[in-house]
């Protein structure tokens, strides 16, 4: 049925984009022998490319094979009404028909690269690909598969990868189920659906992070088509019809690297660490530093709170704490350190209304 089933979605490609031109150009254009032999090439690809399963079809694939070729007989004999040049058709047949199972193992492969090249940005690129490939190779409209991995000793996340067919027959990664699963304490258990298109897309490692209740930063295009900032956060509260979670979006601009280097961290000293932290922060991870006193390290974590426009505290007992407190000097309500604004792109802001896409 698979044979049929290709067969019938690569024809009414063609149709719509036959009916496309006819409707776009006069008809002196659609009847031209030059579309003709266009359409008559179109034929003869979808034809030679499914042939070679013919054998292992049902009837309704062999029917279908048939039709197909009867059009294609009809339409050749139209535009080569002597004999002996379609006698010379017949004999570049083989070439043909290598041409087009050519063209297709290459926009097959072309395919699974782009495919790879996704999963490998939406932070996938471990998954087992034999999956995939099995699915591909059995050419449904649609197919999931699922990958899982763990991010502690505690936890795990489930994942169930979504792909479609396009008009082309192209596959495309769209989107993800993300569950984060704890072993110790299953009222913690989230789920969310996630995008895996589009700038804007979430990578699995920043599920995980949305899902534990921190905050990522990502970019979006504003009103005036400038590029901006944006923390979002799902609001554990509040879900959507669907069941996911609604977004929470922070149009806050926060100074990290300013705020970091303001702090008494050992990895301040090291531009590569830094550089890690901050990106750590803003896909939404809990980053472990250390605090220096008198030459003493003290092991404490950081983590972005971007509804206070601040950084917060915890020690290494993953309790919130304030910084003389970490410091061991003394106690304290306040559990974190205020962040820097940045005064110029606060102004563009205000210049620039601007609408965030949701991941």
């Amino acid at each position: 049925m698979l044979i049929g089933q290709n067969i019938a979605r690569e024809l009414s490609a063609w149709r719509k984009q036959e009916e496309e031109i006819s409707r776009l150009f006069p008809t002196s254009v659609v009847n031209s022998r030059a579309f003709q032999l266009e359409k008559l090439t179109q034929l003869d690809t979808i034809y030679y490319k499914h042939s070679k399963g013919l054998a292992r079809g049902g009837n309704d694939e062999r029917l279908m094979l048939r039709m197909l070729n009867i059009e294609r007989k009809k339409l050749e004999k139209q535009l080569y009404p002597k004999i002996w040049l379609r006698f010379l058709r017949q004999l570049v047949r083989p070439l043909k028909k290598n041409a087009a199972m050519k063209r297709e193992l290459g926009q097959r492969n072309s395919n699974e690269a782009s495919i790879r090249e996704a999963l490998g940005k939406a932070g996938f690129g471990s998954i087992d690909w034999r999956q995939v490939d099995k699915c591909l190779q059995q050419g449904e409209p649609s197919f999931s598969v699922r990958h899982s991995q763990h991010v502690s000793k505690e936890k795990h996340m489930e994942y169930e990868l979504s792909f479609s067919r396009d008009t082309q027959g192209r596959y495309q990664f769209e989107r993800y189920h993300a569950a984060l699963k704890s072993d110790t304490h299953p009222d913690q258990n989230r789920q969310q659906f996630f995008s895996a298109e589009g700038a804007q897309h979430t990578t699995a490692w920043q599920a995980f992070h949305l899902l534990e209740g921190r905050a990522v930063q990502q970019e979006y295009i504003n009103a005036l088509g400038a590029r901006q900032s944006c923390w979002f956060k799902l609001d554990f509260n509040d879900k959507d019809s669907h069941g996911n979670f609604r977004w929470r979006e922070f149009h806050t601009t926060m100074d990290l690297e300013k705020a970091m280097l303001a702090l008494p961290i050992k990895e301040k000293a090291y531009y590569h660490e830094m550089e890690k932290l901050l990106q750590g922060l803003r896909n939404g991870e809990r980053v472990a530093v250390h605090l220096l006193k008198q030459g003493i390290e003290i092991p404490v974590s950081l983590e972005t709170n971007p509804q206070l426009k601040a950084l917060e505290l915890y020690n290494a007992n993953g309790k919130k704490v304030g910084l003389t407190e970490a410091l061991g000097e003394k106690k304290e309500k306040a559990a974190v350190v205020s962040l820097p604004q940045i005064q110029e792109q606060k102004q563009q802001r205000k210049n620039a209304p601007s609408q965030a896409i949701k991941p």
